[in-house]
C-alpha cells in the first residue's frame, strides 16, 4: 500500500521543479540579454569592459 506522505512529497516535489524552473528561465533569459547589451557596449561603443563593471558596480553600491 501507498503512504499518502509519499504522494503529497512526490507532488511537493514536482510543483517546486516546475516554480524553480520558471524562476531560472526568466533569471538566465535576463542575464543572456544583459551579456548581450554589454559585448555590443564593447565592440560597438568601444567602451572598455572595466568601465562596464566599474559602472555596475557602483550601481550596486548606490542601491545598496
Amino acid at each position: 500500500m501507498i503512504d499518502p506522505f509519499v504522494v503529497l512529497e512526490v507532488m511537493a516535489a514536482v510543483i517546486l521543479t516546475i516554480f524553480l524552473g520558471t524562476i531560472l528561465k526568466f533569471a538566465f533569459r535576463f542575464l543572456f540579454y544583459a551579456l548581450i547589451f554589454v559585448l555590443v557596449m564593447v565592440f560597438v561603443f568601444g567602451i572598455s569592459y572595466e568601465q562596464m563593471v566599474s559602472w555596475v558596480m557602483n550601481a550596486l553600491l548606490w542601491a545598496f
